[in-house]
């Protein structure tokens, strides 16, 4: 197809391509959908598509015993009155993913630790700002510090520092938070992130100007959602370093 690769798109089950369009706008999302009911010709005796292997770049899948955590960023103050409102609407959003975290790293926190994997993992993929758009991960060396620790009765504590190499971006936060084991299984996991950030991304521009507060949360969902087999954004065609961060791109 020689078109955007991102957007909405309207698929029969046998894997025509109906309509798509790459913008959010719900008027253009309802034109949409007319235009692919109107293509959409009904036949009974076509046969769905048979999936046998998913692709892992496009269907993460996490490993079995996985927690998965919510996590939420907002921008907290520091935007000029915006000018329109699709950038008031950006202004003021609060974004949201996935945070996994595996079976080994559960254990780990059992015993009071942070694995450096997890550390890595909370802290390159999910201290970002992702609110007006897709953000730039972190890289190895932009995590300056990045200390996480569990103390007496589940609390958690910690500091992180990071930076581009330029200087153009980075984030200076505190965290602190909570987490509970009953009978060996992580159930709580409740982690706050609040410091000082600067600079935006390839796709996350005009950011507030200087120094403006953000604020990123964890959660364990008190229940299921289909939100929740949304894969992170940081599996997105790198799987193997968003679960083993230590020591990779």
């Amino acid at each position: 197809m020689n078109s955007t690769t991102q957007g909405l798109y309207t698929i029969t089950p046998v894997g025509d391509l109906l309509a798509f369009n790459n913008n959010r706008g719900p008027w253009r999302v309802k034109e949409q959908l007319t235009q692919a009911l109107k293509r959409h010709i009904p036949n009974k005796d076509t046969k769905p598509l048979k999936v046998t292997t998913a692709d892992p770049k496009f269907q993460a899948i996490p490993p079995e015993g996985t927690i998965i955590v919510r996590a939420h960023v907002k921008v907290l103050s520091g935007y000029e009155k915006a000018d329109d409102s699709w950038r008031e609407i950006f202004q003021k959003a609060v974004s949201r993913d996935n945070l996994w975290i595996t079976p080994t790293e559960q254990e780990a926190l059992a015993r009071g630790q942070f694995t450096d994997s997890l550390t890595q993992r909370l802290v390159r993929y999910h201290l970002v700002d992702n609110t007006r758009g897709e953000p730039t991960f972190w890289k190895p060396q932009d995590v300056k510090q990045a200390s996480l620790k569990v103390g007496k009765d589940g609390k958690i504590t910690g500091k992180v520092k990071l930076a581009r190499a330029d200087n153009s971006s980075g984030y200076k936060a505190s965290l602190v938070g909570h987490l509970a084991i009953t009978d060996d299984k992580l159930t709580r996991f409740d982690l706050v992130a609040v410091g000082d950030y600067w600079g935006g991304g390839r796709y996350t521009r005009k950011p507030p100007k200087g120094r403006f507060p953000v604020g990123v949360s964890f959660r364990i969902p008190a229940k299921a959602t289909p939100f929740d087999l949304i894969p992170p954004q940081g599996t997105k065609g790198w799987m193997d370093p968003y679960l083993f961060t230590a020591g990779t791109e």
